[in-house]
């Protein structure tokens, strides 16, 4: 069926067939269009539009001729159908202006070519820049906007924003960094930071004052940045150098078995925003009386269409109220806190040591359960110690 029957209106006209002549003489002397022209053996039928129809059935029953007209279809009669539906017709008609208007609108910002910054904080320099989801395309202006957001972020080396369609394409290169760190300047000497056994000494500068197969303990001296103590003047400088030393080092965890725990109780209250584009408008809230002690959950949720994020999302926030109660731990609850915590402790403190042996031995006490650790590991001891130069006439 043609779209200008459907726009207009159609129906069909039938009449007997042995009235089927005068009824195609009517449309051929009064030149009505028709189309699809069709007989069952009883009766020939053809399609027009309404208005069309109406005037065939108003020159056939001139002469006589009668005919029937089926039930109208197409847009009028779907209007007419549902006419008083005030509703329906609002929805559309702000369904066709966001469809119009959204073509002219940036729905969607993808960030390309990040590391440490994330998209989000990107499109937060974006939009501090006067570009957003929600900007007009037209008028937009690249140079500008890379300029303004390269001066607001000093970690942005590089940006490129390409709008096609209603999606924004940004690619950026961030600085590298930078150890703006003074470096220090002043004496020092390095010490071992652990007793052991030393097995290697490094010295990039001052002067080794140990070697492979000493034994020294915490606070001995192991590199000095005195030179010449022998001879006629003495110079200083910053000692540097890398002892590596077999350390034997004990470590101790105690968790009580009486705590406090938080406990949730039932009570929330939750608001719902509406977001479009940067407007947010408040859809639902359901509030009451909650205690001073909250925890506040913030969900977003974004929507998507074939793969292209929508320009609208809705944020929820919730507030859940808790009580801090007073609750004990099992023995085997404790003991599985223990080892969690020695593991934190150890790969901090140890970072980069090589671990030959470990022995953990767990007390369950009155009051607390105790978990001690006992490590052999080669491991760098060697630790700065700065001095002052005192100068003497």
């Amino acid at each position: 069926m043609k779209l200008y029957y459907r726009l207009f209106g159609y129906c069909t006209v039938s009449a007997h067939l042995s009235c089927a002549a005068d009824l195609l003489n009517v449309c051929m002397q009064y030149r009505y269009a028709y189309r699809d022209m069709k007989t069952d053996g009883e009766h020939v039928s053809l399609v027009c539009t309404l208005h069309t129809a109406s005037r065939i059935k108003f020159r056939a029953e001139a002469l006589g001729i009668k005919i029937e007209l089926s039930k109208p279809r197409g847009l009028p009669s779907f209007v007419w159908q549902y006419r008083k539906r005030a509703g329906l017709w609002i929805g559309l008609a702000a369904a066709v202006a966001m469809v119009w208007l959204s073509g002219r609108f940036v729905w969607d910002i993808r960030v390309t070519g990040n590391e440490s910054l994330t998209p989000r904080e990107i499109e937060e320099v974006l939009a501090s820049c006067g570009f957003s989801r929600g900007s007009a395309i037209a008028g937009f202006n690249a140079d500008l906007t890379e300029a303004r957001a390269q001066l607001a972020c000093d970690k942005l080396a590089w940006i490129s924003v390409n709008v096609k369609g209603t999606v924004a394409y940004v690619e950026v290169r961030e600085k590298l960094p930078i150890d703006e760190t003074p470096k220090p300047t002043s004496p020092a000497n390095v010490v071992a930071a652990q007793s052991g056994k030393v097995l290697e000494v490094i010295a990039y500068n001052g002067f080794a004052m140990v070697k492979a197969g000493d034994e020294v303990k915490s606070g001995d001296l192991l590199i000095s940045g005195v030179y010449g103590e022998h001879t006629p003047g003495l110079r200083v400088t910053r000692a540097s150098g890398y002892v590596k030393a077999r350390t034997v080092r004990s470590f101790l965890v105690e968790i009580p078995y009486e705590h406090t725990e938080k406990v949730y109780t039932g009570n929330k209250n939750e608001e719902k925003h509406l977001n479009f584009f940067q407007k947010s408008l408040k859809v639902f809230v359901n509030s009451g009386n909650l205690g001073a002690t909250c925890d506040k959950i913030y969900r977003e949720e974004e929507f998507s269409f074939f793969g292209a994020r929508l320009p609208f999302s809705i944020t929820t926030i919730t507030e859940l109220e808790y009580q801090e109660v007073s609750a004990r731990y099992t023995e085997q609850q404790a003991s599985a806190l223990a080892e969690e915590r020695l593991s934190v402790l150890l790969s901090t403190e140890l970072e980069g040591a090589e671990i030959l042996s470990k022995n953990v031995i767990g007390l369950a006490g009155k009051d607390s359960y105790v978990l001690s650790c006992e490590i052999i590991c080669v491991e760098d001891i060697s630790l700065i110690q700065e001095f002052e130069v005192q100068l003497t006439d």
